[in-house]
């Protein structure tokens, strides 16, 4: 997020009894990060020679450059520049082809089951050290659980929700489910809530492989449902003012402090964030998944302009059953 950073606070954190859904979400994905994390540094640390190993980077970016230049039209901007370069003896753009490589779900999909190349012996030693390591870290609990784009199991677009790849990323999504998903529990109801948490999860996923069918990267964490989560009650709250925490470039005394914005703010910071990374490189080449943050609060708008439009006619309803009751 751009300066000034702005944190949306509400009311802070709620107590177990005020919020209990919320509170049972953050205990679950605090047990499935202990328990999905153990035995994970040896699977995680081949990984990591692998794609450091010089000679598996080498081999990796020539067949990356000869497949681009193979597939012309799959490919634009940088890359196809840097694999037309690296063909015409830049040699230096091969490690960097090859970095690129690695998030490139068309080349991945193609080269791990077999394509054709000019060094069929080094492409077979590649092949055979790439699939080892893939299958290693695919058969990882928390990868288990996770969204890929290999085959149809709507289950895993539940538990993807409860599954994070590091302590950071699952305390930032807590802390921001706490502040925002207490709340919304407390305006809804337990169950309304956690219906709208796990649906907007659920299409979020369904967003993502939309736009990312086959991942080396798969999509895991509770931002999806949170994006779902938040949308929702900006959408309700809209004119209300609501509090933000905002620092102006240095955290200092002089430069943060707490100011009412309107919730509509909150919203637009939102969607012009995921938006503004959405956009800004291909699909192919990114890290974090924009795609289905977007998809999370598209359907956590609907959602809520559903809700409200519900409310009104309720309202409506009552006004004219007083009125005929008058009569």
């Amino acid at each position: 997020m751009n300066v000034p950073f702005l944190i949306p606070f509400l009311k802070g954190f709620m107590r177990f009894s005020k919020a209990p859904i919320t509170w049972c979400i953050v205990y679950l994905n605090i047990v499935v990060y202990i328990m999905t994390g153990t035995n994970t540094s040896t699977v995680t640390e081949g990984w990591s020679d692998l794609v450091k190993d010089k000679q598996v980077l080498k081999v990796q970016g020539r067949l990356y450059m000869d497949f681009i230049n193979n597939h012309p039209e799959q490919y634009e901007g940088v890359v196809k520049q840097f694999a037309q370069r690296a063909r015409d003896g830049e040699v230096h753009l091969i490690k960097q082809l090859a970095s690129f490589s690695f998030t490139d779900k068309l080349f991945i999909s193609v080269a791990t089951k077999g394509l054709v190349a000019s060094d069929a012996v080094a492409y077979g030693w590649w092949q055979k050290q790439f699939l080892e390591q893939k299958n290693k870290f695919s058969e990882l609990p928390r990868n288990v659980l996770s969204v890929k784009g290999v085959g149809p199991n709507l289950i895993s677009w539940v538990t993807y929700q409860f599954v994070h790849a590091d302590i950071i990323h699952l305390l930032i999504n807590m802390i921001f489910v706490l502040i925002f998903g207490a709340y919304l529990e407390r305006f809804l109801g337990s169950f309304r809530f956690l219906m709208v948490y796990l649906f907007s999860g659920f299409i979020a996923a369904g967003v993502f492989l939309t736009f990312n069918d086959i991942t080396l990267a798969p999509l895991m964490g509770a931002s999806g449902s949170l994006s779902g989560v938040m949308a929702f009650l900006c959408i309700i709250l809209w004119k209300r003012p609501i509090k933000f925490f905002y620092i102006l470039m240095i955290p200092i005394r002089r430069y943060m402090g707490v100011v009412k914005l309107p919730a509509w703010v909150a919203f637009a910071l939102l969607i012009i964030n995921d938006l503004s990374g959405f956009l800004s490189k291909p699909q192919m080449f990114v890290e974090v998944a924009y795609s289905a943050h977007l998809g999370g609060a598209f359907i956590g708008t609907v959602l809520a302009v559903l809700y409200i439009a519900v409310k009104r006619a309720e309202r409506s309803r009552v006004l004219v059953a007083q009125k005929i009751h008058k009569l």
